[in-house]
């Protein structure tokens, strides 16, 4: 890179070949972003086999800067499966990650819903009251916020329980892969999963 990263985004922490992450900001190829600047986060996976023999497998970070067109995409693969090792690496980049975002993002989020606002999940909109799931025909499905017991991620999608009269139900609220800062929205459900 033609750009002292370090003058910038600060002191190394973490350096991965084309991928460095700083005390300020990570950097990607020719593209960084700051902490404080990432909006959103993209996570998401796929494992590919063909008559049960494992062919492929990848993991992917997407992380957006919407004030400027940043934007960086990350991904670790392997033939066949992938090893125990490289899964840990991909694993300890993105608890960097959330860690050096989570809080400012948490801090957006709850400030946003107070404000009443109607928050995008792509899927799906939430405000402070309910969930609002499009359907296939036009309008919405409505989960009141209090009905809300808990969420899961399985086989790439996001699932949300919820109580429907006397029966929990389940949701399912989209590819894990096109909902924004699904760390948030983990949070969220989970803290709304223990008031109840």
């Amino acid at each position: 890179m033609g750009l002292d990263l370090n003058s910038t985004l600060g002191e190394q922490i973490l350096n991965g070949g084309h991928l460095s992450i700083h005390r300020k900001g990570i950097a990607y190829n020719d593209n960084y972003i700051l902490w404080d600047n990432i909006d959103l986060i993209y996570v998401g996976g796929t494992k590919a086999s063909i008559n049960f023999i494992p062919t492929f497998e990848d993991r992917t970070i997407a992380l957006v800067d919407e004030t400027s067109p940043n934007r960086i995409d990350f991904s670790l693969s392997s033939v066949f499966r992938m090893r125990k090792e490289k899964k840990q690496t991909f694993d300890d980049i993105y608890s960097i990650i959330l860690d050096n975002v989570l809080q400012q993002q948490w801090a957006k989020f709850v400030q946003a819903l107070q404000a009443g606002e109607h928050l995008n999940f792509q899927e799906f909109e939430l405000t402070q009251e309910a969930f609002y799931f499009r359907k296939f025909f036009g309008g919405y499905k409505q989960i009141n916020v209090a009905q809300i017991r808990g969420c899961d991620i399985s086989q790439g999608y996001f699932y949300i329980r919820y109580q429907d009269k006397q029966k929990i139900k389940t949701k399912q609220a989209g590819e894990v892969s096109r909902i924004p800062n699904i760390h948030i929205l983990q949070t969220f459900i989970n803290m709304i999963a223990k008031r109840s």
